[in-house]
């Protein structure tokens, strides 16, 4: 019998031969798929890590990969999941990334800030002032359908602009995509649809589903962890894969996916994979730096109407109109950023807004990292009710940042916004939610996305735990430990030059923070 899932097989890097339906061969040639391919995986990471040029193209092809070989592992022994189900887990690993905006995740937090968390601003929000235009999104057609399908994830109406939920608008209303899902599952179609669309966006009522694709050991991680560090030049996310995955099973009665206590060790390894990969490479102080840069250009394009907004974005898809956002991407980026640049350089007279933006621009397109001035990174407990820095000297770090920076920036004659304190990193072993918001440390909580926990058992899959309640398991003592870390950056080293003279003068316990 010929397999359906390789009717053609394509060769990877990561994950060697990858079957795919003539479906999914479908999809993967429409042009708003094929827009994956300029899409960078880790955003500007290859300003720091020259080979990280990865796609999410690429990487939508090993998420498939790997779901696929956790629905076999399901399917071992008995057929738990049915073959339509399978169709609609590779599908959703598919287009799970498809909504991203150019650079991945790096451009997203923008457009998400044009909208509060909710309608009704709470007193921590009451400086926040969106614009009225964009809550206009949400009389659009497709957003309310959108709304309705994702009723949990868009209580924080952010979300709108997030990748998932764009990624749901594009299945939603794409003609070429809808035309070939109904090929594919007939009388299904409505139903198939709307269970990649809750799978994709991780608020699908169904453990299996989640584990494979919303979990602590999701395939989506599975991937990333290989391919982004081989891409690196790294080996944090090289894990054993093979023994976790032939130690998974299903807990038939929660229908949700379990591992046996053989494979801790193995699954311990792959978290603290996951939590080097973040420390060392994405939060690497020249890609946060770069990350910022990226961020301010992006603004600097949306004041300037240079490039297309998210708004203008969603209201096309609401009248099926896709060809601009198959264009959105890291390319047209690039060159609305030049294009701008050169616009700025050609005035007489720029404004003190307009010079910013120019240096800034120019930073993005010529690689002029930022200059990090100083870093302090400390583990915090937020189980305890009063979470205390293991590093004394951070909570001095904290307030001098908080409270002095206005009288520096003085002082030293700096303009104020080139000294940059907003850049930091919050990282953990395990996304636990924890109660306490760490607002007595000036500290965000932690960010937790709706992920199905790791669950270990010993010998019967319905009597599973947490793996953050396993004795045994390293990862029991650090369920609720974060690395926080906070920076300062600055322009270039003159303005550097200037700033570690103000603290060696005024703030000597700090110098141990300087970098050189």
């Amino acid at each position: 019998m010929v397999d359906p899932f390789k009717y053609k097989v394509i060769r990877d890097a990561t994950c060697g031969l990858i079957g795919l339906s003539e479906t999914e061969l479908k999809i993967i040639n429409l042009p708003i798929f094929q827009r994956l391919r300029r899409i960078h995986q880790n955003g500007f990471l290859s300003m720091t890590f020259p080979s990280a040029t990865h796609t999410r193209f690429s990487h939508s092809l090993g998420v498939l990969y790997y779901a696929n070989l956790m629905c076999k592992q399901i399917n071992k022994d008995k057929e738990i999941l049915k073959d339509n189900e399978i169709r609609i887990i590779r599908l959703a690993a598919l287009l799970h990334d498809m909504g991203h905006s150019p650079f991945s995740h790096t451009l997203e937090n923008v457009s998400k800030s044009f909208l509060p968390e909710t309608i009704i601003q709470t007193t921590s929000e009451k400086e926040y002032k969106p614009k009225e235009d964009y809550l206009k999104v949400l009389n659009i057609d497709l957003v309310k359908d959108i709304i309705r399908i994702h009723k949990d994830k868009t209580r924080n109406i952010k979300e709108i602009f997030g990748h998932e939920l764009v990624g749901s608008m594009i299945i939603e209303n794409h003609p070429e995509i809808n035309s070939i899902l109904e090929k594919e599952f007939k009388s299904d179609f409505e139903a198939s649809k709307f269970k990649i669309q809750r799978t994709i966006c991780g608020d699908i009522d169904d453990g299996i589903y989640m584990g494979i694709l919303h979990s602590e050991l999701d395939a989506d991680k599975c991937d990333y962890l290989k391919r982004d560090s081989l891409s690196a030049g790294v080996k944090y996310g090289f894990y054993e894969f093979e023994h976790i995955i032939e130690n998974m099973e299903v807990d038939s009665k929660e229908r949700e996916i379990v591992f046996k206590y053989k494979a801790l060790k193995s699954i311990e390894y792959f978290m603290f994979a996951r939590y080097f990969l973040y420390n060392q490479i994405f939060y690497h102080k020249t890609n946060l730096g770069f990350n910022w840069l990226a961020e301010k250009s992006y603004q600097a394009l949306l004041k300037a109407n240079k490039f297309v907004n998210p708004k203008e974005l969603i209201e096309s898809m609401d009248k099926k109109d896709f060809s601009i956002f198959e264009v959105y991407d890291d390319y047209n980026f690039l060159a609305c950023c030049r294009e701008l640049y050169k616009t700025l350089k050609t005035k007489k007279k720029l404004s003190k807004e307009e010079e910013f933006d120019v240096n800034i621009l120019r930073k993005t397109i010529y690689r002029e990292p930022l200059k990090p001035v100083l870093i302090c990174e400390t583990f915090i407990d937020s189980s305890v009710l009063k979470p205390t820095p293991s590093n004394p000297l951070y909570t001095i770090l904290n307030d001098f940042l908080e409270h002095e920076i206005t009288k520096m920036a003085k002082e030293t004659k700096i303009p104020k916004e080139w000294i940059i304190t907003d850049l930091g990193f919050d990282v953990l072993v395990t996304k636990i939610p924890t109660k306490l918001p760490l607002k007595s440390l000036h500290l965000p909580p932690p960010k937790i996305q709706e992920e199905q926990e790791i669950r270990i058992f010993y010998d019967n899959p319905q009597n599973s735990k947490p793996i953050g309640e396993i004795n045994s398991s390293i990862i029991m003592p650090l369920a609720n430990i974060h690395l926080n870390g906070k920076f300062l950056f600055t322009k270039d080293d003159t303005y550097k030059n200037y700033i570690v003279g103000y603290i060696s003068k005024n703030k000597s316990s700090l110098k141990e923070f300087i970098i050189e």
